[in-house]
């Protein structure tokens, strides 16, 4: 037997598609004097939701009590919070009712009736719906923008997204978890991307990929000189580690950002792997939680700016004979010369590291010089030996010509 739907369910319903939550929230706010708040499973709050500025971006969550558990609701009563749950998995949603006193809880959780539950959950289930509907779109084009762009983009743009426009400036960002085994929901957290950037006005395309979220930034300029703002650049980034902040608490995740450059949509691609060249090289620096540019990056900027093949002659005509080398007798010298370089020359902390003896260490540098026809106590060599490295780590690490370069 179906249980019978309550007389007011086709009501609310009706003033929710009409009027979104705030419907529900006006009609719960006639028996219930507290201030509402309606959040999903992660607690990002839906309503109410009210224009930002970059000093609010935190007021778009609230922290759900880890008390909450199984229970249909939780009652904080230091914080005077009432936490009531509707629906389940990832279309829950939470009523919360705040600053409510503690004689209320049993008549405020029968105020919220079956009709105002259902639209939650109706709204909250529908939502979840679209964003996996969108979700397949945005893989579709950012699989065109950065992977195929050797086709003609313009030809599939218009079908998958037609708010792009072919003859303004964009920008990509990369995010990744800086733990190797993640548990963020990447295509949950770029829905919140979104709506983090959309509160300063900023209407991005964030996809989720491959355990990270590509995202594309229409970019602020002036229409004489296609000149990107600096001071919106200033924002993005600034407004980059405020999300970062909020991923940490939320998720309690620590992630890093990357931004490319600016191009158009047919070149978008060059800004793409600038962002992932900007995230491998400073992870290969040793740094986490960080927001890097490209365009940030001193002397590597202008290397990296060089084509893919004349970096990987670059390193191979560098570092080639030792390659050789490593690999026609099972030996390290490249790695000796990656941490020796690393550690700033501290030639015990190199051997410590290697868990060899500094003797070793001596005669591997030595052999080095001698494969390379170079005096390694001048700082040129040294430099020379560092940028190289760092390339060729770079290129492997992102994946650029890797099998030709083995």
């Amino acid at each position: 037997m179906h249980k019978k739907a309550p007389a007011n369910v086709h009501c609310l319903l009706d003033g929710l598609l009409e009027k979104g939550l705030p419907y529900i929230a006006a009609h719960l706010g006639k028996t219930i004097k507290y201030p509402i708040v309606f959040t999903d499973v992660i607690g990002r709050i839906h309503y109410p939701d009210e224009p930002g500025t970059p000093s609010q971006l935190d007021d778009l969550f609230v922290e759900l009590p880890h008390a909450l558990n199984d229970q249909e609701y939780y009652y904080d009563a230091n914080q005077k919070n009432l936490y009531l749950r509707v629906g389940e998995n990832r279309g829950t949603a939470y009523i919360i009712v705040n600053n409510l006193p503690d004689s209320k809880v049993s008549q405020t959780v029968t105020a919220i009736d079956e009709g105002s539950r259902l639209a939650v959950k109706y709204y909250f289930y529908n939502l979840e719906s679209l964003r996996e509907s969108q979700s397949k779109f945005k893989q579709e084009l950012v699989e065109y923008l950065f992977f195929k762009s050797q086709i003609n983009i313009r030809d599939h743009l218009k079908p998958i997204y037609y708010k792009l426009q072919f003859d303004k400036p964009y920008m990509a960002a990369l995010m990744e978890a800086d733990q190797a085994n993640s548990n963020v929901d990447w295509e949950m957290l770029s829905s919140y991307t979104t709506q983090h950037f959309k509160r300063i006005d900023l209407e991005i395309i964030p996809v989720s990929w491959n355990n990270s979220i590509v995202a594309i930034f229409p970019t602020s300029y002036r229409e004489d000189t296609m000149e990107v703002d600096p001071e919106w650049t200033k924002q993005i980034v600034s407004n980059g580690y405020k999300f970062r902040d909020i991923v940490a608490r939320i998720y309690e995740q620590d992630i890093s950002i990357a931004y490319g450059q600016t191009y158009t949509l047919d070149e978008l691609h060059r800004s793409y792997n600038e962002a992932r060249i900007a995230m491998a090289l400073t992870r290969l620096m040793g740094k986490k939680r960080f927001v890097q540019q490209f365009a940030e990056m001193g002397i590597f900027t202008c290397i990296f700016s060089c084509d893919i093949n004349t970096l990987k002659n670059y390193t191979l005509s560098t570092l080639g004979k030792l390659l050789d080398y490593d690999k026609a007798n099972n030996a390290q010298l490249l790695d000796t010369l990656r941490h020796l370089l690393d550690n700033n020359i501290n030639w015990k902390r190199t051997a410590d590291c290697l868990c060899i003896h500094v003797n070793t260490l001596d005669y591997r540098v030595k052999k080095i010089e001698e494969l390379l026809h170079i005096d390694f106590s001048t700082i040129e060599t040294r430099v020379d030996l560092y940028i190289a490295i760092k390339v060729w780590d770079t290129l492997h690490l992102t994946g650029f010509g890797i099998k030709d370069l083995q």
